[in-house]
C-alpha cells in the first residue's frame, strides 16, 4: 500500500466511506418510497374496495329486510313507503358494485368479482322486482312465496359470493403487507451490512494509513535528531514511493551530503595539518 501516495489513499477512504452513506441513504429513501406504495395499494386497492363491498353487501339485506317488512304489514302507505326505499337503493348499490370493478383487482379478484355482479343483477331483476311487482298488486301471498322461495335464495347466492370476495381482498392485502415486510426486511439488512462493512474498512484501512504516516515521520525525525547531534551514520529505510517517502528519501539525501561535506573537511585539515609540520 506505500507503494501509493497518502493522497490516493485519503482519496480512496473518502470515496468508500461516502459511497457507503450514498448507498445506505438511498436504501432508506428507497424503503420510504417502497413503503409509501405499500399503504397506498392497501388503501386504494383493499381498504377502498372492502367498503364498498361492504356497502353493497348492506344495501341487499336492507332491500330484502325491507320488503319483507312490507309483506308483513301490507298496509298500501307502508308498502308503498318499502317499495320506494328499495326502488332508490337498486341504483345505489348497483352503482357501489361498479365503482369497486374501477379498482384495481387481481385477476382472480376479478374474476370472482364478475360472478358476483351477475349473481347481484339476477337478485334484482328476478328477486326484488318481481317482489316489489307483486307487493304494488296487492298480490301478498305471490309476494311472500317469492320471499322465501326467490329472493331469499337469490340473496343468499349473492352473500355467499360476497363473503368469499371480501375474505379474498383481505387475502390480497395480507400478501400485499407480507410482501412490503420482506422488503423492509432485506433492505434492512443490506443496510446493516453495508454499515458493519464500511466501520470494518474505515478500521483496517485507516489503522493501516496511520501506520504509513505516523511510523516514517517518527523515523525521519530520529534520523533528522541524529544529525543534529552529529551521527551522520543512520540507516534510512525507503520502502514506499508516497510523500512520506520522499521526505525520507531527502532526509538520506541530506545525510549523505553532509557526511561528504564533514569528510572533505576532516580531509582538508587533516591536508593543512601535515603541510604544517612539514
Amino acid at each position: 500500500m506505500s507503494q501509493f501516495k497518502i493522497s490516493i489513499r485519503l482519496f480512496v477512504l473518502v470515496s468508500v466511506l461516502g459511497g457507503l452513506l450514498f448507498l445506505v441513504g438511498g436504501i432508506g429513501l428507497f424503503g420510504m418510497k417502497q413503503a409509501d406504495k405499500s399503504l397506498e395499494s392497501v388503501y386504494v386497492d383493499h381498504a377502498i374496495g372492502l367498503s364498498l363491498l361492504n356497502e353493497v353487501e348492506f344495501q341487499a339485506l336492507r332491500n330484502r329486510l325491507t320488503l319483507s317488512n312490507a309483506a308483513r304489514d301490507p298496509s298500501p302507505e307502508r308498502i308503498q313507503k318499502y317499495t320506494e326505499r328499495v326502488d332508490k337503493s337498486i341504483p345505489e348499490m348497483l352503482a357501489g358494485f361498479q365503482n369497486f370493478m374501477r379498482g384495481n383487482l387481481e385477476a382472480e379478484d376479478r374474476q370472482l368479482a364478475k360472478l358476483y355482479g351477475d349473481a347481484l343483477q339476477k337478485y334484482v331483476e328476478a328477486g326484488l322486482r318481481p317482489n316489489m311487482a307483486a307487493l304494488r298488486a296487492n298480490d301478498i301471498p305471490l309476494a311472500h312465496q317469492l320471499l322465501d322461495k326467490s329472493t331469499g335464495v337469490l340473496y343468499d347466492e349473492v352473500h355467499a359470493l360476497g363473503v368469499k370476495l371480501i375474505n379474498l381482498q383481505l387475502a390480497d392485502g395480507k400478501k400485499t403487507y407480507e410482501a412490503s415486510q420482506q422488503r423492509n426486511s432485506l433492505l434492512q439488512t443490506i443496510a446493516m451490512t453495508s454499515i458493519l462493512l464500511g466501520l470494518l474498512f474505515a478500521v483496517i484501512f485507516g489503522y493501516q494509513l496511520m501506520r504509513a504516516i505516523t511510523t516514517p515521520l517518527g523515523k525521519a525525525a530520529q534520523v533528522t535528531e541524529a544529525i543534529a547531534q552529529g551521527d551522520l551514520t543512520q540507516t534510512v529505510e525507503i520502502t514506499g514511493n508516497d510523500e512520506i517517502s520522499v521526505l525520507l528519501r531527502a532526509v538520506a539525501k541530506m545525510q549523505a551530503s553532509l557526511a561528504k561535506v564533514v569528510s572533505n573537511v576532516r580531509h582538508g585539515s587533516e591536508s593543512v595539518a601535515t603541510a604544517s609540520s612539514e
